[in-house]
């Protein structure tokens, strides 16, 4: 494995540099855009031994969050990039097109001028062999007997655990992503409830204060407006309780809850 690239050394910058300047020209040469961000993530996260991942991908994650674009967008660019070393690659077929074709056995069938829909027509009358291939390896290895064989071989045993990490990196990749989404969405709903519940305070004062205004200049305390000032002025009397409780309860989460949900 290459020695990866860290965060705030020189060639990091460097890397930053490059990316930004082919992100900028991505809507006229979007497959060399690909090809320079995966390169440099591969540069900050290098692929370990058949692929394994090699436990960077913070590392990655603050490159994308530097550069703008999503960690999927990098990962995804990383991935083609690593499956085609650069002399491989033909420059004038586009990125997508290599990214359909990347797996080792697929990539002796690209040619000059192939286009994306070739690509994947090509690649979809593969699925369905290689789905009942891998059926068959499913069911030959849940005979205790076959699986025990075959583990006792040490190249097949290796490719086994290597797969096996490279999932599971991506499922804790996939549910890090979950649990980050998730805070984010419990924030955002928090702040929202937050804000409510400030306009709503702030509006029943406002409204209290105003008629309790128009009220007082009346000369005629006529039957209505002396209603709407007894209103106003329970409504004042509500606020001032609620901050009471507020401030007396133990859940404060479940008062604000109620109070925009039109229960207090």
């Amino acid at each position: 494995m290459e020695h990866p690239v860290l965060p705030n050394t020189e060639r990091w910058h460097e890397l930053a540099t490059q990316c930004d300047e082919a992100i900028s020209k991505a809507e006229k040469v979007k497959s060399e855009c690909n090809w320079i961000l995966g390169d440099a993530a591969l540069e900050i996260f290098p692929m370990g031994k058949d692929g394994v991942n090699t436990g960077l991908q913070e590392n990655l994650r603050l490159f994308a969050d530097e550069l703008g674009v999503s960690f999927e967008k990098l990962s995804k660019c990383r991935d083609v990039s690593s499956s085609w070393e650069a002399q491989k690659r033909f420059r004038a077929v586009n990125w997508s097109v290599h990214q359909v074709l990347m797996s080792k056995e697929n990539q002796s069938k690209i040619k000059p001028g192939m286009k994306v829909s070739e690509a994947r027509k090509l690649v979809s009358k593969q699925e369905p062999k290689f789905n009942a291939k891998v059926e068959q390896a499913k069911a030959l290895l849940k005979d205790p007997d076959v699986a025990q064989m075959v583990m006792s071989d040490h190249e097949v045993a290796g490719t086994i655990a290597q797969a096996h990490k490279k999932a599971w990196d991506e499922r804790k990749d996939a549910s890090n992503n979950l649990v980050r989404s998730t805070q984010t969405g419990k924030s955002i709903i928090e702040a929202s409830e937050e804000s409510i519940f400030l306009n709503h305070l702030s509006n029943m004062v406002f409204r209290g204060r105003e008629a309790t205004k128009v009220w007082e200049k009346m000369d005629d305390h006529s039957e209505t407006f002396t209603d709407r000032a007894l209103v106003a002025i329970a409504q004042v009397d509500n606020v001032l309780s609620f901050l009471r409780t507020l401030v007396d309860s133990d859940d404060l989460d479940t008062e604000l809850h109620r109070l925009t949900k039109g229960e207090l």
